[in-house]
């Protein structure tokens, strides 16, 4: 397997067609999702039960973005499991912070740790 980014932000994942799809649906899977859920409820006090609570108007790719980002994953890395363009990831990632923004900072901060 071989991974690249090249130059122009775009990135070129060389792992052929089926592994790139298999690392997808394992990264969106829901019972997977549930388990990260769990994971950063356990190790954040709560953090994603009480972030579904205050905003219970985000979409579930909004949720996985935020808990891909708690767990420390860069947009690049985000960019290949949520299958978009680097910059769509941080245009979505903005507007996530600015929806966070109206609310606890607790929750803007964990975003951006």
């Amino acid at each position: 397997m071989r991974y690249e980014c090249s130059d122009d932000r775009q990135l070129n994942v060389n792992y052929g067609k089926e592994a790139v799809r298999l690392v997808r649906n394992m990264a969106l899977d829901s019972a997977e999702l549930t388990k990260l859920k769990g994971e950063i409820d356990r190790s954040r006090n709560n953090l994603m039960s009480r972030l579904e609570q205050a905003y219970p108007q985000l979409s579930i790719q909004e949720r996985t973005m935020y808990m891909y980002a708690v767990i420390g994953l860069s947009p690049r890395a985000m960019s290949v499991l949520l299958g978009m363009n680097i910059e769509n990831v941080y245009n979505r990632k903005s507007r996530l912070k600015a929806k966070l923004r109206a609310g606890s900072a607790e929750f803007v901060d964990a975003l951006n740790a």
